[in-house]
């Protein structure tokens, strides 16, 4: 086997370790079981990897392509030893960290060190020097001794630095990017970092924020950097180090770059701004958003959401909306192309009547997270219905929610009637309306 060229050798151990679905990431980023399942098959294709690491000595130089290209971390504990690895260099005098294409942080824990490590991800960012694929799920989970019904909402700021850090180590390589719903990112230091990553084809920041539109006490867990006590936190003098000289050096590798995501196709964020309408992006498809402010009027709402999505309006085909969005009729109105729409119940207005017909929406799915929004749901299923004809490709009507939404709405009888238009609608049970 060992006489066999290096060419066919790599092949072979390509196919023995191929995880299907792990050397990409989500196609979409709502499709949490599609996510996890792939999770799970690279977990256990790290059996294979060591194994045929330690078949010989050619195997185990070859085998370093295919260990480290997907680095799945659940154990924070692992970090510096991993970190260590990365850095070592192999028989080519070159750091082994070079083949991580994949990067997944999903820490779940009821003790997360987010002090020093903070600037570079505890070094993992600068010792993966050609990310594709950038992911960092940061939860606090509740002490096992702790009181039982206690709850934690605590929250994992991201300094400027450590976004400098990605925009200059990854800038040239980078194509997905996800920080969870736990790790807080300004909006300023967002756009900045998005400007230097061209290359992006996916990017979802679960909570991101903007303090120039609040007042500063709003978002006081946000900061740019932190003087961290020598007596408050165990000291690791190799992270002190790293952050010591990841904050004398950050900065931007260029200021006042637009931003310009030639082959963004997917965008989700927590809140809108009317500068998204800026950003050159003419490969967006799919886009998930809210808005974090409650506006008085929705015709504020609605200029938000103008001034952002129409200059995109040819290519949007998808769109699913969290809190405080304007009227149905009124986003159909202003995205003439869109193909999927996906809301809350509660959070949009669903009455009202068309100005024009819709000729491309195929699919709606409402949200609905009690049986307390059935008058809602009531009040959208007929006002569609009523205005069927505005909707001539409309084919699937979908409702998220639990077994009480379907009986309180008597859905079965109102099945029949959809049908005879042409449309099928269906209930969806057990699915994650957290966000």
């Amino acid at each position: 086997m060992n006489r066999l060229p290096i060419e066919i050798l790599r092949y072979i151990l390509r196919e023995a370790t191929l995880v299907q679905g792990g050397s990409s990431y989500p196609d979409e980023v709502d499709e949490l079981e599609q996510e996890k399942e792939a999770l799970r098959r690279i977990n256990d294709s790290m059996s294979i990897k060591c194994a045929i690491s330690l078949v010989s000595p050619c195997w185990h130089t070859l085998g370093d392509e295919f260990l480290f290209e997907i680095i799945h971390i659940s154990q924070q504990r692992v970090v510096r030893p991993l970190v260590g690895v990365l850095r070592r260099h192999d028989e080519n005098a070159a750091p082994r960290g070079r083949w991580c294409r994949h990067l997944i942080i999903n820490l779940r824990h009821y003790e997360i060190e987010w002090t020093h490590g903070q600037a570079t991800l505890w070094g993992l960012v600068p010792s993966c020097p050609r990310l594709e694929d950038l992911r960092c799920f940061l939860y606090l989970s509740i002490h096992p001794l702790g009181p039982p019904h206690q709850s934690t909402r605590t929250l994992f700021p991201a300094p400027a630095v450590l976004l400098q850090t990605i925009a200059s180590v990854q800038a040239s390589r980078l194509r997905s990017l996800h920080f969870g719903e736990w790790v807080e990112i300004s909006l300023d230091h967002a756009t900045n970092l998005l400007s230097h990553l061209e290359d992006l084809e996916l990017c979802q920041f679960d909570r991101l924020v903007d303090p120039s539109s609040f007042p500063r006490e709003d978002f006081s867990s946000w900061y740019d950097h932190t003087k961290f006590n020598d007596d408050q936190y165990p000291l690791n003098e190799v992270e002190v180090q790293e952050y010591e000289q990841a904050i004398s050096v950050a900065r931007w590798p260029a200021s006042g770059r637009p931003v310009n995501l030639p082959n963004l196709r997917i965008f989700k964020a927590c809140t809108f701004f009317p500068d998204f309408g800026k950003w050159h992006v003419p490969s967006l498809r799919d886009v998930t958003f809210g808005l974090s402010h409650d506006y008085e009027w929705e015709s504020e709402s609605l200029a938000i959401m103008q001034r952002a999505l129409i200059p995109h309006s040819s290519h949007i085909t998808r769109l699913t909306c969290g809190s405080g969005v304007p009227a149905l009729w009124n986003i159909l109105a202003m995205l003439p192309h869109l193909e999927q729409l996906q809301f809350q119940l509660h959070d949009m207005e669903t009455a009202g009547t068309p100005s024009e017909s819709h000729v491309c929406l195929q699919s709606i799915v409402f949200r609905s997270q009690s049986h307390w929004f059935e008058g809602d749901l009531s009040v959208a299923l007929t006002n569609i219905q009523d205005h069927i004809l505005s909707l001539p490709k409309l084919k699937t009507i979908t409702i998220e929610g639990n077994s009480r939404v379907a009986k309180q709405e008597r859905l079965a009888e109102r099945q029949p009637m959809f049908a005879e238009l042409g449309v099928f609608l269906t209930v969806a049970y057990n699915v994650d309306l957290s966000w």
